[in-house]
């Protein structure tokens, strides 16, 4: 992808004014795009070119699922960009003085390792010392099943901590897990509800949808590959 922006920055200098995109301009943008997804094998990308603050083009390419061409309006699953959403929820609580990015973790969720020493912003920050439940160079069997919240909080939440809270910087999904526990504790709702309350729908953010609602036929596969073998699709 890095490769795509550099290459669309070169081709899309920003004049004094939004010009419309030449065919030629669009002919190598279309060049740089299919080299790049040839390169990666990455199986689709979507693109937006902006000139003068205004969009004028959007395309995507190729495949975003076995069944599903790409499209330029067909909404990806964002994965951890989602955090920040998770966090901006708890800072909006604490504006609404519903908790303290200060508070211990035991105060909201309980039995939780380390859970009285470790602090919510610790938590945002990834320095916790909450062990990752997902590694980051593989995914295991129990990841291709339906988990709540609570289950990966028995699972992973309360094993002996990597580190004292504030010692060290580890990222760990788990740590957001509970973060996003403590918002609906404090909300009284459902994260997502709360989100769509209080961001979502004051923003006009139409695509957003629940994770579960994109595991469908509608939506992109996720895609993955062992060392050097073919990217393929992943449960």
């Amino acid at each position: 992808m890095l490769k795509i922006a550099a290459a669309l920055l070169a081709l899309v200098a920003v004049p004094a004014t939004a010009q419309p995109l030449t065919a030629a301009e669009v002919t190598q943008i279309d060049q740089a795009v299919a080299k790049a997804l040839a390169d990666t094998s990455v199986p689709s990308a979507s693109i937006a070119i902006v000139r003068d603050g205004k969009i004028v083009l959007t395309k995507a390419y190729g495949k975003a699922s076995e069944r599903l061409a790409a499209k330029p309006d067909l909404p990806y699953q964002i994965a951890s960009n989602s955090k920040q959403f998770s966090a901006m929820a708890l800072l909006l609580l604490e504006d609404e003085g519903k908790l303290s990015l200060d508070d211990k973790v035991s105060k909201w969720v309980p039995g939780i390792s380390g859970g009285d020493r470790i602090a919510v912003r610790q938590l945002l920050s990834h320095t916790s010392g909450l062990q990752d439940f997902w590694p980051q160079d593989y995914s295991f069997a129990a990841m291709s099943h339906p988990a709540k919240p609570q289950d990966i909080v028995d699972r992973w939440a309360k094993k002996p901590l990597d580190f004292q809270p504030g010692e060290q910087w580890q990222y760990s999904n788990t740590g957001y897990v509970v973060a996003g526990m403590i918002a609906e504790k404090a909300a009284g709702e459902p994260l997502m509800r709360y989100l769509k309350r209080k961001i979502f729908d004051p923003l006009g953010m139409k695509s957003v949808r629940d994770l579960d609602e994109t595991n469908g036929p509608a939506f992109p596969h996720g895609y993955g590959r062992y060392a050097l073998g073919p990217v393929r699709p992943v449960t």
